[in-house]
């Protein structure tokens, strides 16, 4: 997956596929099981705190959920 990146001259219509696209990207946050969590930011505290990871571990998560 590339970064998404909407230029200064991009359209209304640019901005909203990709943002379509970065949501699709992300996944549904009702699919999301086990957790309380509302957001990717509260699922990824919640991982934390359940598994003891650092944070240099959440930041990898992270950096490979945005791949």
């Amino acid at each position: 997956m590339a970064d998404r990146n909407i230029p200064v001259s991009g359209t209304i219509g640019t901005f909203r596929t990709e943002f379509n696209e970065l949501a699709g990207d992300v996944g549904d946050i009702a699919t999301l099981s086990g957790y309380s969590a509302t957001d990717m930011v509260g699922a990824l505290n919640e991982e934390k705190t359940a598994t003891h990871y650092s944070q240099d571990d959440i930041l990898a998560i992270s950096v490979a959920l945005a791949d």
